[in-house]
């Protein structure tokens, strides 16, 4: 059944609760199709229930699970869930938020335990002080707290380990997208020009009571917005951005939403716009973690000043980012370049840097030669040359250190 939504609903899927999801967690290639394209209008089956909301998020809720929409926020109580959007999802599992953008994730809640499968997107999990980022193509189980770095760096990383996605999972959600109506566009209509080009300004900044006044004055600024994105007039996109009216725009749950599907529309051509596009919405540390992985946008996201964001975000993004590396889509050598200096980085901002080290060259080496068992001898090397600079920055090297130095 296919499920036209209001602004409060609760999706349940019947008969009964799908066992716990049966997918061998195998260590094998993972191959990304381009999915979103292919998406068409088929009917639904009896068991599961497709659905596709104004907020642009689409998916299917499978037999015995239970999703709720509130204010384009998603809630997922049990069982399991696949969703999709050209813009930022978010999704409230208890205490853990999931963040994704422009892409798909397949979520299965199972008593205490849940199970995050980043399809063709990452996924940032957020709980409390805790971050993790599960790479496009990986998945990563969660079972009651994330360890915090009091319990050390050991048990830290341990717990954010992913593991590869098999690709047949992979294709048979994509095939159940595939089945699921795409939403209509949440782009406002386009407009040319600003209301202050037509109004003095003084009658444009309404009070805050009549906010439905202001409302359709910030969908007249987004629209404004819309049709310079479109038409790809950088310039005047910047010089809008110097504007109170339009940044206060921006600013909004709506504006962000605009400016997610605009950023997942341009083009990888479109360097200076997406540029500006992705500053606007990295204010919000999930999507900037997110970015940071994205492989449509993680080359603008490491070439953008980084925002005031969290130690633990830091660490996050430096320790999990090569496992990212596995992808087919292009990794480009910038991203690894201004990787391979974080590391050292984060020497300053951990309490005990030989512990630090130590852990990271355990958690990384082995991806050295898996990497180039899967014929990525380029990343292979540059994650290698990483391990050794962080070795050389260490003031008296450890038995550990020395070890892998020879070995690298």
């Amino acid at each position: 059944m296919e499920t036209q939504t209001p602004r409060h609903r609760h999706l349940v899927a019947f008969p009964v609760l799908v066992a716990a999801l049966a997918v061998t967690f195998a260590q094998a290639p993972v191959d990304l199709p381009n999915v979103l394209s292919s998406v068409t209008q088929i009917f639904s089956t009896a068991d599961d229930e497709r659905f596709t909301f104004d907020s642009g998020v689409y998916g299917v809720v499978y037999a015995g699970g239970q999703l709720q929409e509130e204010e384009d926020h998603l809630y997922l109580s049990k069982g399991s869930v696949l969703l999709a959007s050209e813009g930022v999802i978010r999704v409230t599992i208890d205490d853990v938020q999931i963040t994704t953008l422009n892409g798909s994730i397949h979520l299965t809640r199972d008593g205490d335990n849940l199970v995050i499968a980043a399809l063709t997107a990452p996924a940032v999990v957020v709980s409390g002080d805790q971050r993790m980022v599960v790479p496009a193509g990986m998945q990563w189980e969660l079972s009651g707290n994330i360890a915090t770095l009091n319990e050390g760096f050991d048990a830290w990383m341990k717990a954010r380990l992913p593991r590869p996605l098999p690709i047949s999972f992979i294709e048979r959600k994509i095939g159940d997208l595939s089945l699921v109506r795409v939403p209509e566009s949440i782009l406002p209509e386009q407009k040319q020009f600003l209301p202050l080009d037509v109004l003095p300004e003084e009658e444009v900044l309404l009070p805050v009571s009549a906010s439905h006044v202001i409302s359709e004055k910030d969908e007249h600024v987004l629209g404004v917005v819309c049709h310079t994105v479109q038409q790809g007039d950088v310039d005047r996109f910047e010089e809008l951005l110097n504007l109170s009216l339009v940044r206060d725009a921006l600013k909004t749950d709506r504006g962000m939403a605009v400016v997610a599907v605009l950023l997942s529309q341009s083009t990888e051509g479109q360097t200076a716009l997406r540029m500006l596009l992705l500053q606007q919405l990295i204010t919000d540390e999930s999507v900037w973690l997110a970015s940071s992985f994205h492989p449509a946008f993680r080359n603008i996201a490491w070439a953008i000043f980084e925002p005031d964001v969290s130690v633990e975000s830091h660490l996050t993004r430096v320790f999990l980012l090569p496992f990212s590396t596995f992808s087919p889509d292009p990794f480009s050598d910038f991203v690894l370049e201004r990787f391979s200096v974080s590391p050292k980085g984060m020497l300053t901002m951990v309490g005990d840097s030989d512990a630090f080290i130590e852990n990271v060259i355990v958690a990384h080496m082995p991806l050295i030669d898996r990497l180039e068992e899967r014929g990525y001898p380029q990343r292979a090397m540059y994650l290698s040359q990483t391990l050794l600079d962080l070795i050389a920055s260490a003031d008296e090297p450890t038995q550990i250190m020395l070890q892998a130095q020879e070995t690298l």
